[in-house]
């Protein structure tokens, strides 16, 4: 079965009728459907009828309604992706947050992003070399290769030989550093 050519319109009524009609317009007029003029969703489902029709024109039916199937699969794969996509964007910037609400503030200038960086970089890799380490008295651990030293930061761990706090004697010096992290909590 064929349709009726295109282009189609929203014409006069025909004799006898109270409303429009669409009608097919091509080789010879064809009323396809009355629409009632006193009913506002007749006359806009009218045009959009004749709006799809004359925009599809030349388009086997076939075709279009293959298409249209293809197309709401896709759509709705694609919704399905967004949907994934929109939850994992907001578990990031939850993790973003956090992330940033950890980094402390650096202490001359507040909210800093060369403080943040070098922080960020620390935490990735909190071994530094001995050179950069406090030497104040502050606790830290420091690397001997493969032994670890617990002490104060004093005079005592920069001679030949290096003492821990029960007197054990450390014949290497100390090549890297880190800040002694914070215990963990003990939960039930």
């Amino acid at each position: 079965m064929k349709h009726s050519p295109e282009p189609w319109i929203i014409g006069e009524p025909r004799p006898g009728s109270s409303g429009g009609t669409v009608v097919s317009i091509g080789v010879r007029p064809h009323y396809c459907g009355e629409v009632d003029y006193n009913d506002e969703t007749d006359i806009a489902n009218a045009e959009r009828i004749v709006a799809c029709v004359n925009y599809c024109q030349g388009i086997p039916t076939k075709e279009l309604t293959t298409t249209l199937q293809g197309i709401q699969g896709d759509l709705k794969d694609a919704i399905a992706l967004l949907r994934t996509e929109i939850r994992v964007t907001n578990l990031l910037l939850t993790d973003r947050e956090r992330l940033l609400d950890a980094i402390p503030e650096c202490p001359a200038h507040g909210q800093c992003v060369t403080y943040a960086l070098e922080w960020v970089e620390k935490q990735r890799h909190p071994w530094r070399p001995v050179s950069t380490a406090p030497r104040n008295g502050t606790r830290i651990l420091m690397s001997c290769g493969p032994s670890l030293y617990d002490g104060p930061t004093t005079g005592q761990v920069w001679a030949d030989t290096a003492f821990d706090d029960s007197g054990t004697v450390f014949h290497r010096l100390p090549t890297h550093w880190m800040p002694i992290p914070e215990l963990p909590e003990n939960t039930p």
